[in-house]
C-alpha cells in the first residue's frame, strides 16, 4: 500500500533465483526468508519529485517455544542490498551500481519490508523505469547469512561474480546514494509497515 499523499508511478515484481543451498536458512528455532523484491516510482509526500523505491520483503518466524527463542521475535536481523540500473542515455556508461543495508532493532514474527530509495536526480539523469537490471540481496542474522538471492540474469556463477566486481569497483562513487528508508523523506510513510531500523554503526556484523 502506497502511504497518501503519494501516487504510485510505475509497478513491477521481479523474479529471482536464490543461491546457498536453497530459500531458507534457520539459526536454530529462528527463520529469515525472502520473499520477493519489487521495484516502484513513487512521489515524494509533498512535491512533484520522482523516487526509485526498491521494497525487499522477507518473512521471519520463531518458536516461542524453543530454549534459545526470543519469544515471537527475531533480532539482529540486516537486509543487504546490490542494485544495478541499466542507463538509457547513450552519452554515459550503459550500467550504474548501488549498495545499502539497513539492520533492524527486532522484528515480530511475520512479514515485513526493507526498502531502498535513489533520489530523484539519479531517477532523471539515468532515466530509471521500471525493474532494475539485476541485484543481489542478501539476509544476516546475528552477523551469520540467512539468505542470498540474486536476479535470474545472474543466473550463471561468471554473471554473479562479473557483476559484484563492477559493484565493488563502484562503491567510492556511489557511496550514500541508495539510501534506506530510515535515512530518505519517506522515513514516515507505510507507518503500519515500517520496523525499526538501528542506527549506522550499532548493528551486528
Amino acid at each position: 500500500m502506497v502511504a497518501e499523499g503519494r501516487e504510485m508511478l510505475g509497478f513491477l515484481r521481479f523474479g529471482v533465483i536464490f543461491a546457498v543451498a536453497g530459500l531458507v536458512s534457520c539459526l536454530a528455532d529462528e527463520v529469515v526468508e525472502l520473499r520477493d523484491v519489487e521495484f516502484r516510482l513513487v512521489e515524494r509526500p509533498g512535491s512533484g519529485e520522482r523516487w526509485y523505491e526498491v521494497s525487499v520483503n522477507f518473512e521471519t518466524t520463531s518458536d516461542p517455544e524453543a530454549p534459545s527463542s526470543t519469544g515471537r521475535f527475531v533480532d539482529d536481523v540486516r537486509i543487504e542490498l546490490a542494485l544495478g540500473i541499466e542507463r538509457d542515455d547513450p552519452r554515459r556508461e550503459r550500467f550504474a551500481f548501488f549498495t545499502s543495508q539497513v539492520a533492524f532493532v527486532s522484528l515480530e514474527a511475520g512479514r515485513h519490508a526493507a526498502r531502498f530509495y535513489l533520489p530523484p536526480e539519479i531517477v532523471s539523469r539515468d532515466r530509471i523505469r521500471g525493474a532494475a537490471h539485476s541485484f543481489e540481496v542478501a539476509a544476516f542474522q546475528r552477523g551469520v547469512e540467512r539468505f542470498r538471492a540474486s536476479s535470474r540474469n545472474l543466473d550463471r556463477t561468471e554473471y554473479l561474480n562479473r557483476f559484484r566486481a563492477l559493484v565493488d569497483g563502484s562503491k567510492a562513487e556511489s557511496q550514500g546514494i541508495l539510501r534506506p528508508q530510515h535515512r530518505s523523506p519517506f522515513e514516515l510513510s507505510y507507518p503500519d509497515d515500517t520496523p525499526t531500523a538501528r542506527l549506522e554503526g550499532t548493528q551486528g556484523q
